[in-house]
C-alpha cells in the first residue's frame, strides 16, 4: 500500500522536494493517511486529495483534504452522552 498526496486540479502528485509531478513513481509516499493529512496541514496544502494505492489488487481510496473545512465527527463519540 502507498499513500500519496494528488493535487485535485493538475492530478500532478507531490514530490519530496515540494514539487508537483505527474508521474506516480516518483511521488513522496506516506506511511499513512493520517501522516498524509497531517502533511497538508503542516504545509498550508490547498485543495487536495489524499490517495491510498492498493496497487492492482484493489481500486484506489480518494480521501478528499480540503483545508479549514470543520470535521463532520461528532465531537464525543460516546453515545452514551448523545441525546
Amino acid at each position: 500500500m502507498n499513500v500519496f498526496i494528488q493535487n485535485r486540479k493538475t492530478l500532478d502528485y507531490l514530490t519530496a522536494d515540494k514539487k508537483w509531478t505527474p508521474d506516480g513513481h516518483n511521488a513522496l509516499s506516506f506511511r499513512t493517511s493520517s501522516d498524509a493529512f497531517a502533511y497538508c496541514v503542516e504545509h498550508s496544502l490547498g485543495d487536495c486529495d489524499i490517495v491510498v494505492h492498493f496497487g492492482r489488487s484493489a481500486p484506489d481510496v480518494r480521501l478528499p483534504f480540503r483545508p479549514g473545512q470543520p470535521s463532520t465527527a461528532p465531537s464525543n463519540p460516546d453515545p452514551a452522552t448523545q441525546r
